[in-house]
């Protein structure tokens, strides 16, 4: 599990324990924090003790999301492979619900996402994802879907992590803004989205 940072002090902390909590205790969480100004590097240390399933590297220079995104990719050593997000929670069952989800059609292997604020009252919940079937129809679905409909958060299912080393996270113009969609997009080249259907 790749956790990118950057100025996360607010809720890694949350987020980490809670990644840590899964039923499926075989994992390592990498956490890259991109040169912070705030307390994340401290937080960051205080789990490396904690736990030796957690590793941290911190850089001297902010080198972008993107660049942060693929040095974790570049650090693990599983056969399977999620980036998590440093303001998410994740059920105690997310990682094992995925791996029991994928196929070898899978590319993405993803569940139900819904957003919380900072009380954790659910705000919104986003519906099934449906990018299945023959190659194109799949492309041209999540082509078309809206940004609202939640498309973006896929980035953090799981994947192989042999596909992922071999895509890259490329940056495709000079803008974030859908960059996540379009690393998506060449995801579902190589295969379906599995959602878990409970």
């Amino acid at each position: 599990i790749g956790v990118p940072v950057y100025n996360g002090e607010n809720y890694l902390r949350q987020a980490i324990e809670s990644l840590l909590c899964q039923s499926h205790e075989n994992i390592e969480v990498i956490i890259s924090d991109n040169a912070s100004t705030d307390e994340t590097g401290r937080i960051c240390k205080e789990f490396t003790r904690k736990d030796r399933r957690v590793s941290c590297f911190q850089h001297s220079a902010n080198k972008g999301a993107i660049w942060n995104f693929n040095f974790v990719l570049q650090q693990a050593h599983g056969e399977y492979f999620m980036w998590a997000a440093h303001d998410d929670l994740w059920d105690k069952d997310w990682v094992s619900t995925l791996l029991r989800n994928y196929t070898d059609k899978t590319a993405i292997s993803f569940g139900h996402v819904v957003n919380i604020d900072e009380a954790g009252t659910i705000i919104r919940t986003y519906h099934r994802y449906e990018f299945a079937g023959l190659r194109s129809l799949r492309l041209i679905r999540f082509y078309l879907a809206e940004d609202t409909y939640g498309k973006p958060n896929l980035i953090y299912g799981l994947y192989r992590t042999a596909m992922l080393t071999q895509l890259g996270f490329r940056e495709y113009g000079k803008s974030l803004y859908g960059q996540d969609m379009q690393f998506i997009f060449s995801c579902l080249s190589h295969g379906t989205v599995t959602t878990d259907p409970s």
